[in-house]
């Protein structure tokens, strides 16, 4: 594998629900709508969907001592072995490797000598 290479995220079907207005009112949580409790079983309206076939960039980061990103959620760390994500906006954000490899495939190797210590030269 490359310094960065491109990968798709694998399809999998989910179940969602688009909560119509007048539901809103029968969850609520601290005076908002809380969906803790709600699940296809429970609750009428949930569509099954399927995520759209995304590129994004990776990097494995392979440091002993981690790594932190500052993500649109803060500034989040990642273990030895976890990824490094650019989203389809620029964003970054971090993926465990063990969800990675569950949900990404490769699509596009980058030819490049892996790095894992810094920046190649």
């Amino acid at each position: 594998m490359g310094i960065i290479d491109e990968y798709r995220k694998i399809m999998n079907e989910i179940e969602a629900l688009k909560v119509p207005n007048g539901a809103k009112d029968m969850i609520i949580c601290d005076n908002q709508f809380c969906a803790d409790d709600i699940t296809p079983d429970n609750f009428e309206g949930f569509v099954t969907c399927r995520k759209r076939p995304i590129e994004i960039k990776a990097l494995q980061v392979n440091l002993p001592e981690g790594f932190s990103v500052t993500s649109t959620e803060g500034v989040v760390t990642g273990r030895q072995g976890d990824w490094l994500m650019i989203g389809v906006e620029g964003e970054k954000y971090i993926c465990s490797n063990s969800v990675f490899q569950k949900t990404y495939e490769v699509i596009e190797e980058i030819s490049g000598e892996v790095c894992e210590g810094g920046p190649s030269d």
